[in-house]
């Protein structure tokens, strides 16, 4: 029986996985923007794991962090103010919790991450992170992000990292492509008006 029960769960795991996987290559078809895709990968992610809140980073060619989606439930805990919270999106240095997962290349799953040596208290009005899920974004073996998740009430799990971990590789071919067609577009744009904008030679 207790065999039959492992079995039965590693079924029902796998299925969830690709559930997931699905539905976000479902909901990124209809995506405009890279942003978007972004944003719909969050909330699955929050949904699937039963997180609070949640971002995506994703490393800037400075090398550096750039926060290029954020949950609601995040802003709506962030006691700061607006206008300075918006300052700590972009630019960030690669260093704390988030940074190790960069720097690892590995996910982490921290369920008491204030005892953790890496651990950086965050920022001022920032809700408290009691537990966090962090996973590695790659494409085609380089690692240029993270999604990282916190605040599961009973603390994240190999199942979690399992599940984030298949999610987001998909998320990185959905917001390859888009990235790739929003640059297609841009340049379509630009031959436009440089067209325009020549005198008629004719």
């Amino acid at each position: 029986i207790t065999e039959r029960k492992k079995a039965e769960e590693n079924i029902r795991g796998e299925t969830a996985k690709l559930s997931a996987v699905s539905y976000l290559l479902q909901e990124t078809l209809m995506c405009d923007t890279a942003a978007d895709v972004s944003r719909v990968c969050l909330q699955a992610a929050e949904k699937l794991t039963g997180s609070k809140f949640g971002l995506i980073c994703k490393v800037n060619p400075t090398g550096r962090f750039d926060i290029i989606a954020i949950s609601d439930t995040g802003w709506d805990a962030c006691r700061a103010p607006k206008k300075d919270a918006l300052l700590l999106l972009k630019d960030l240095e690669v260093r704390g919790i988030r940074g190790k997962v960069i720097r690892d290349e590995q996910s982490v799953i921290f369920n008491d991450p204030a005892s953790h040596p890496d651990w950086i208290e965050p920022p001022p009005g920032h809700p408290p992170i009691t537990s966090f899920l962090g996973v590695p974004l790659k494409s085609k073996g380089r690692t240029f992000g993270l999604i990282g998740l916190g605040n599961k009430e009973s603390g994240y799990n190999s199942a979690d990292q399992e599940m984030v971990e298949m999610l987001s590789l998909a998320f990185a071919e959905a917001l390859h492509g888009k990235e790739v067609e929003e640059a297609l577009k841009e340049s379509e744009e630009r031959n436009r008006a440089l067209l325009t904008a020549m005198p008629d030679l004719m």
